[in-house]
């Protein structure tokens, strides 16, 4: 028979003894309760990381959410400048008259050129057909802007080119 010491008092305890007979400390058993306690304890570790890292996302999306959208304001107002440019390229080929409709930019003409290249060009960042409608009187700009994020014409987001 095996005998080991009290870690309290130092006392010989029997291996068949769970607790020590000089002053009644646990002997055996205890490395469960510790097992228990090592996996409560590494569970709190983890959740209170994951909870951490929810706090820190929820601060940080909104913020990475408003540069994807300044992005994409950026992008309709560059594609409008390309648009623009094609636009007014139309009208010096075609006699200072502008497109009916900005699907013209994109069919070949009677030389064989599209003043841009695919329909998705005429596609803003929140894939709807630029808002387009030709001068009305001479000397005037055509009219083009993207109805933004909520895609209805004449609200607060839409999107107009740099004048």
């Amino acid at each position: 028979m095996t005998t080991t010491h009290c870690p309290s008092c130092y006392a010989p305890v029997a291996a068949t003894d769970v607790n020590c007979p000089g002053c009644g400390v646990q002997v055996r058993g205890s490395s469960r309760n510790f097992r228990k306690w090592l996996i409560i304890g590494v569970i709190v570790v983890v959740l209170g990381g994951l909870l951490l890292l929810g706090i820190l996302l929820a601060f940080l999306l909104p913020s990475i959410g408003d540069g994807i959208e300044q992005a994409k304001r950026s992008g309709a107002r560059a594609d409008m400048q390309l648009i623009r440019s094609a636009l007014n390229e139309y009208a010096l080929h075609n006699g200072a008259r502008y497109p009916d409709a900005l699907a013209a930019l994109v069919l070949r003409d009677e030389r064989g050129a599209a003043y841009l290249q695919g329909d998705g060009a005429l596609l803003d960042p929140w894939e709807q057909m630029y808002e387009y409608a030709p001068p009305t009187a001479a000397g005037e700009p055509p009219v083009l802007y993207s109805c933004g994020p909520d895609r209805l014409p004449g609200t607060e987001d839409d999107v107009h080119p740099a004048r």
